[in-house]
């Protein structure tokens, strides 16, 4: 009898341990939490595959001299990418939940936003400042490192930046806009004032991307992201260049 009662206690006392152990599972398992790590993870697969696409364009662009001499030839392309680009835009944001429509227009899409950032690196090697080139984008990455690890491991709600990034991204236009007109030499400022803005964007999208997109947003979250990546990149090179 006295045995029967100890396997008894025993058994109960496995069962309630076990079941402890169980519930402490299930609270640490989020089902959403996983999904939006998932999430994460394509959207940042696609911006790498978009930065690798870039890269290549602009190292192209720099060291196959035939085509470096023809796209600065041809200063009219740019506009025609410009236009070709706002186009595709639209369909990529039209198409953006229709796979696999959506990444056949973010390849497009891509490829000739490449084009004229591959034009810009041109000009700047022809002009033997490849070596300017290389620390943009050093300079680039790290800051976009920096501050994607910042963003993920801070508690801020960063929604906040949203109405100010964009009120600040208007003034930029219209400062562009005006030294065209007026003739201002106010290049550093200028470069300056971008790089802060995509800075300040590369966290206001981090922290949509981990927070505020759903799951089915993953194309639009990659060309935001690469948006404030490539432009980033751009400005730092015009403060690099003293020119």
């Amino acid at each position: 009898m006295s045995f029967n009662n100890t396997y008894s206690d025993l058994e109960s006392g496995y069962g309630e341990e076990s079941q402890g152990k169980w519930s402490i599972l299930q609270e640490r398992y989020d089902p959403e939490a996983d999904v939006r790590r998932g999430f994460i993870k394509k959207v940042y697969g696609i911006l790498s595959f978009q930065l690798m696409i870039t890269t290549g364009v602009c190292a192209t662009f720099m060291k196959v001299e035939d085509v470096r001499d023809f796209v600065i030839r041809t200063p009219a392309l740019m506009w025609v990418g410009f236009a070709l680009s706002l186009v595709f835009l639209f369909a990529l944001l039209a198409y953006r939940k229709s796979h696999p429509t959506n990444m056949v227009l973010l390849t497009i899409w891509t490829f000739i936003q490449s084009y004229t950032v591959g034009v810009i690196c041109a000009v700047y090697s022809s002009e033997g400042k490849d070596m300017l080139v290389l620390q943009a984008l050093g300079l680039t990455l790290g800051i976009f490192l920096g501050l994607t690890a910042f963003t993920f491991q801070s508690k801020i709600n960063f929604s906040f930046m949203g109405a100010g990034l964009m009120l600040s991204l208007w003034t930029l236009i219209l400062w562009s806009l005006m030294s065209w007109i007026m003739g201002w030499q106010t290049g550093f400022l200028f470069s300056l004032f971008g790089a802060m803005i995509f800075s300040g964007f590369i966290i206001y999208d981090t922290w949509r991307l981990s927070k505020q997109y759903s799951i089915d947003e993953y194309i639009q979250a990659s060309i935001e992201l690469y948006l404030d990546v490539i432009n980033l990149f751009i400005y730092i090179l015009r403060l690099l260049d003293r020119n």
